[in-house]
């Protein structure tokens, strides 16, 4: 169906992910310590893509390492936008990761959105 409406890629949060409704009925994505995100490529050939998420950090700073390489820390209580360095996706599945390097941090990441883009 994505290919039919001519889209490249398509996003699924994998394992590790909790659902979680706030009181403007809005759905978030949580992450404690560690959580996947599966991208399709759905081309024949290699992509580079960069991967958009818009999260919130809870009751503290919550630093992510991406894909083993690339950090990010989101502040406490402001919604951002991180867009990551630009990675290949072969084509069929792939799987990313986010990992808190601070295992057993109590303080957990509210993902609203996760996206690629060219």
């Amino acid at each position: 169906r994505a290919r039919a409406e001519g889209r490249a890629e398509v996003v699924f949060f994998s394992k590790g992910w909790k659902i979680v409704q706030t009181r403007d009925y809005r759905l978030w994505r949580l992450m404690q310590n560690e959580a996947s995100i599966e991208v399709w490529n759905l081309n024949d050939a290699p992509q580079s893509v960069s991967l958009t998420l818009q999260g919130l950090a809870v009751g503290g700073a919550k630093q992510i390492v991406f894909n083993g390489a690339e950090k990010k820390i989101f502040p406490n209580g402001q919604v951002i936008l991180w867009t990551s360095e630009p990675i290949t996706l072969a084509p069929g599945k792939n799987l990313l990761t986010l990992v808190d390097p601070l295992q057993n941090n109590a303080v957990p990441l509210l993902v609203l959105s996760v996206n690629v883009q060219p």
